[in-house]
């Protein structure tokens, strides 16, 4: 490796469009360009554009550097005048001016790009990225022109970003949904309004501990890790109804809430243990995979199968029995 030049930069862009030609719209170029000197994800010396061209070939060309000074009205070093003929000179003459400028059907220049060598390469890096070139691009906006940061990095974040939060906001109308069901149901069955709360708890539980799981091993948010939220809604949702249905019938066979919580347990228990084990084993394999993506999804999933039915088997049974005895307290009174 110590033989070939490696890069960790992956290039980001600034689109700027409208009356590029105006000084003070080079004026606000240049004050991007500095604000980005102290973004801690982007290397700010192998960053481009058309300021930081103007400064190197004007070092380099002393035709070039002639007629800057001759269009610089207030000594600062960049042209104030005559910014077509400036742009069209480094267009003609420099490979870097025509991957910066952009000239429309008329011959004007009507585009520029700003490019920003960057760091970034983890989704908060690029979070933290976004954010910065935002700021710094501020002069730009002033102007009333178009500015639209852009670049594969900047484009797969945003788009990530986007079907994470659609993702929350499904999981959300999802659990809405599934609580309105169970209530419905259970209430055409046994008269209780509560009865479906309870057994939506178990699921609302398990997707607290695989949240926490998540963060505990380091995992981020994505759309794999995020998908596997509505694993975890639907496997808890089922065994937490086999569960509930088997206790009601059984309580109404026994009599008595813990002998019926204990025939549920021991019958529905193991039956719910079996799908359980067989389904964890299936999406565990996954987790032998050399893709971290599919092995997360692997690992998650089945830890999320886990605690399904850990809480549909051990924990879901208290909340019945408490019910349950409200509820015979309650006929009895």
């Amino acid at each position: 490796m110590n033989n070939f030049n490696s890069s960790a930069l992956n290039d980001e862009y600034v689109l700027v469009e409208g009356d590029i030609t105006a000084p003070s719209v080079l004026e606000a170029v240049k004050a991007t360009m500095e604000n980005l000197k102290d973004d801690e994800l982007v290397d700010y010396p192998q960053s481009e554009s058309i300021y930081t061209l103007i400064e190197e070939v004007k070092e380099k060309n002393t035709t070039f550097a002639r007629i800057v000074l001759e269009n610089d009205t207030n000594g600062d070093g960049m042209p104030d005048k005559n910014i077509e003929e400036i742009y069209q000179w480094l267009y003609d003459n420099t490979d870097e001016g025509k991957r910066l400028l952009h000239k429309n059907k008329d011959g004007e220049f009507d585009i520029m790009l700003i490019t920003v060598r960057s760091y970034a390469d983890t989704d908060k890096e690029y979070r933290i990225l976004s954010k910065e070139i935002n700021e710094d691009i501020k002069p730009l906006k002033d102007m009333g022109i178009k500015v639209i940061p852009t670049g594969t990095g900047l484009l797969t974040y945003h788009i990530v970003d986007l079907l994470q939060g659609s993702q929350w906001n499904s999981l959300i109308i999802t659990l809405i949904a599934s609580l309105i069901v169970l209530t419905v149901i259970f209430f055409l069955e046994k008269r209780s309004y509560v009865l479906g709360t309870i057994t939506m708890l178990p699921v609302i539980i398990s997707l607290l501990w695989i949240l926490g799981t998540m963060y505990f091993m380091g995992m981020s948010f994505n759309v794999v890790t995020v998908t596997i939220t509505s694993l975890t809604i639907g496997l808890g949702i089922t065994y937490a109804i086999h569960i509930t249905h088997r206790f009601l019938e059984d309580w109404e066979k026994e009599k008595d809430i813990l002998e019926a919580l204990k025939k549920t347990v021991r019958h529905t228990g193991t039956s719910v243990f079996g799908a359980a084990a067989t389904t964890m084993a299936g999406f565990g394999t996954l987790g032998l995979s050399s893709m971290p993506p599919i092995r997360q999804f692997g690992e998650i999933s089945a830890i999320s199968i886990f605690y399904s039915f850990l809480l549909s088997v051990f924990i879901l049974p208290t909340f019945l029995y408490f019910w349950a005895k409200w509820k015979e307290n309650r006929s009895k009174s």
